[in-house]
């Protein structure tokens, strides 16, 4: 072990609730990078920090630690102020797809890596490997070339960024402390430093749906993550967005694509549009460009943005004249007449991830969502349909299905999407 550093005193000190140091968090990143100390003594320092957190030096110096441990992604090459986005994870959040292409068509470049899903939220690389050929692993000259060229690229994580970050989280995954937001915040903004990008603006998604499930959870993510972004040196906006009920109407990879180009055209629905042209806004103010909503809706309307989207997937290798459908679609039908009351939003992204990928690949299932919450439906109609690939499937989600829409005799009350935003 280098110098007189003591991973069993550190993890002591973290647990009851002394102040860690820059320094001493340092030499601990270093010591797993090392192989010095075990991942038993790594998955105790995650319990302490889950329930006694770190000292704002000490996680800045983790979430720096994660973010050199691999590959730094250097933008310079592209010209301007290189924005990026995160979601937090939600169902049916296709932002991205649309967000994106929506900035980089007002000449602001927007250089996003991207993941896999976690949990029962969707994942914007698998979205976009939906589109057959679309390749999401890019090399740095790939990345670059495409920047200077489009000023858009989406791409995925690949191992070499921050592998110290991967590793933590594999061990949080085992000892149940994925839910400590101080990791939470290291670990994002570990990978969006490692992206290269000069600003970012962060989509945290609050209520059952998400991943944090009250306001102050959501407010207490942004705070870490406005505080790692600012001792980093970078620009970044938070917005908080309901995911009370899923986002748009499609839940599945191909669906998700299909509806993000509808609002890549003005066409999506009224949710998805109103979340992007938010994000959009908050992305081109960061790079010094203020744009109304309705200039950025007619932005939309006009079709530029889709023309973008489908040169970067092309680029890419996508094929979208050949996004898949699946072969059997069927509707779930009311039970009886009432108010859509609501959706268990977790469910859904649960089922749909069980339909996309849990047992085997299929990016052209999913559900779509044909009675959303407010709608008023009678006994027979459909409050959505189920797509999958074979009739197994379809009768088992149909089941699964029944129970996450709740009917009642009265129209419930109106759940705002935006709910607040803050700056940093």
């Amino acid at each position: 072990m280098a110098g007189n550093f003591e991973p069993v005193e550190f993890i002591r000190r973290v647990r009851d609730g002394k102040r860690a140091d820059a320094s001493q968090m340092q030499s601990f990143a270093q010591a797993i990078m090392a192989g010095e100390v075990t991942d038993a003594q790594v998955a105790a320092w995650t319990m302490a920090v889950y329930f006694q957190g770190l000292a704002p030096e000490a996680l800045f110096a983790l979430t720096e630690a994660m973010a050199h441990s691999g590959e730094m992604l250097d933008l310079s090459p592209i010209e301007g102020f290189v924005v990026d986005k995160h979601s937090t994870g939600g169902v049916g959040d296709k932002t991205t797809l649309v967000v994106a292409p929506l900035v980089a068509s007002f000449g602001v470049p927007v250089i996003k890596l991207s993941g896999r899903a976690l949990g029962h939220s969707g994942g914007t690389v698998d979205k976009l490997e939906s589109i057959p050929g679309f390749r999401s692993q890019l090399t740095r000259s790939e990345i670059i070339a495409r920047g200077r060229e489009l000023g858009l690229v989406l791409a995925g994580h690949s191992q070499t960024i921050a592998p110290l970050d991967a590793k933590i989280y594999q061990l949080r995954d085992s000892c149940a402390t994925v839910e400590s937001i101080p990791l939470i915040a290291s670990s994002i903004i570990s990978k969006k430093l490692a992206g290269g990008a000069d600003g970012f603006v962060f989509d945290v998604k609050v209520g059952p749906g998400a991943f944090m499930k009250t306001m102050e959870e959501a407010q207490k993510l942004a705070h870490y993550l406005g505080e790692l972004a600012s001792r980093a040196g970078r620009g970044c906006t938070v917005i908080y967005s309901s995911m009370a009920e899923p986002l748009g109407s499609a839940i599945g990879n191909a669906l998700e694509v299909r509806e993000a180009q509808a609002a890549l055209q003005g066409q999506g629905p009224e949710d998805l549009v109103e979340l992007s042209v938010a994000l959009a806004g908050a992305m081109l103010a960061l790079a010094g460009l203020e744009v109304g909503q309705e200039e950025l809706a007619s932005r939309l309307a006009s079709g530029k943005p889709r023309e973008l989207f489908e040169q970067m997937v092309q680029k890419q290798g996508g094929r979208l004249e050949e996004l898949p459908t699946a072969p059997y679609r069927e509707p779930l039908l009311a039970l009886e007449a009432g108010f859509v009351q609501g959706w268990d939003t977790q469910s859904l992204g649960s089922i749909a991830r069980s339909l996309t990928g849990w047992r085997e690949t299929d990016p052209a299932a999913g559900i779509e969502i044909i009675a959303r919450r407010g709608a008023k439906v009678e006994r027979g109609e459909p409050l959505a349909i189920v797509h999958t690939r074979s009739l197994e499937d379809l009768r088992r989600s149909q089941a699964a299905l029944a129970p996450c829409a709740t009917l009642g005799p009265e129209a419930p009350m109106e759940i705002p999407l935006l709910m607040a935003n803050t700056q940093s």
